[in-house]
């Protein structure tokens, strides 16, 4: 965003250009631990909703806390929801043919297209049902920061 020569700047158009942070951590399961189904379901407590005046450039940090406890032929998937929409073409994986634990990362940059209210949650997936898989609450969450375009 720019400002004209003796352009009177106001509050709100300044707090619109520095980005916005946001935080979640997986937690409230039983154990400290979810348990990963091939369904694609919520992390609990991963999630994060609020509200932009404009279009907006965001940039998630994704972190997963992944131990595979059985062994079996499956990928644990980590997935960004935003506004009811699963990004999959960047996601955090790990294979489950050998019993190891993990901490996975990845960055997903996306487009928020209009103002409103919006949501972003993390979604937990594995493949096939062979192999038993979890996510630790400790470690797994996002961090969301969001830049409004003005």
């Amino acid at each position: 965003m720019s400002f004209l020569a003796f352009q009177i700047v106001r509050a709100s158009a300044l707090n619109r250009i520095q980005p916005i942070v946001y935080t979640a951590q997986q937690s409230g399961n039983a154990g400290s631990q979810q348990t990963v189904t091939t369904t694609e379901t919520d992390s609990l407590g991963c999630s994060v909703t609020f509200t932009t005046v404009s279009a907006a450039v965001c940039t998630a940090t994704i972190i997963c806390d992944v131990e595979s406890t059985v062994v079996g032929a499956s990928v644990f998937q980590g997935r960004l929801n935003v506004d009811t929409v699963t990004i999959t073409t960047k996601e955090v994986h790990l294979n489950g043919a050998t019993i190891e634990r993990a901490t996975l990362g990845q960055v997903i940059d996306f487009t928020l297209s209009g103002a409103g209210t919006h949501t972003v949650k993390l979604r937990l997936l594995k493949t096939a049902a062979a192999a038993t898989i979890l996510t630790d609450d400790q470690h797994t969450g996002f961090s969301l920061q969001v830049r409004e375009i003005v």
